[in-house]
């Protein structure tokens, strides 16, 4: 386990008063405000709380993928030009993939199965609107964005 340092662990219980003390989410967060999250609560505090490590780890990939595909010189380009604000990058924040549209035609055929729920294909509108809420759930608990299930209403009317 990696241990922070005293004043590391000052500066994360600092940054929880002052998360606290704010008027809104938003105005709580040090990395990038987002106008989306209005409400204040430990889930929206403990994401905060550790998002200068997730900017690290994940700038860290890629710098070390641009190595691997175009040298180290490219690499250290790449990282000047982040911190000399040259390039912006839109989320670095969490390990997950920003937003997505989904297809619901594997629902519709298998239910969740093959997103390892049990629900089998819903065979009426009920089942279909109940395991649809499930299943955008499922999905977008792996996804820091917005998800887009365009077909909905088409696969509501048939």
């Amino acid at each position: 386990m990696l241990r922070l340092n005293p004043a590391q662990l000052d500066e994360k219980l600092e940054f929880i008063q002052h998360y606290l003390a704010a008027e809104n989410a938003a105005d709580g967060s040090t990395m990038d405000a987002n106008a989306n999250v209005t409400q204040k609560n430990i889930a929206t505090l403990e994401a905060e709380l550790m998002k200068d490590f997730f900017v690290q780890v994940n700038r860290e990939q890629v710098r070390r993928k641009i190595a691997e595909l175009f040298g180290e010189s490219m690499a250290a380009e790449y990282i000047r030009q982040i911190e000399q604000h040259e390039i912006y990058v839109h989320d670095e924040t969490s390990l997950k993939p920003y937003c997505a549209s989904l297809t619901m035609y594997p629902f519709l055929l298998d239910g969740l199965t093959k997103l390892g729920g049990e629900s089998r294909a819903p065979q009426h509108l009920e089942s279909f609107c109940g395991t649809f809420v499930n299943f955008v759930f499922a999905v977008s608990s792996q996804f820091a964005g917005a998800i887009a299930t365009v077909e909905f209403l088409t696969y509501f009317d048939y």
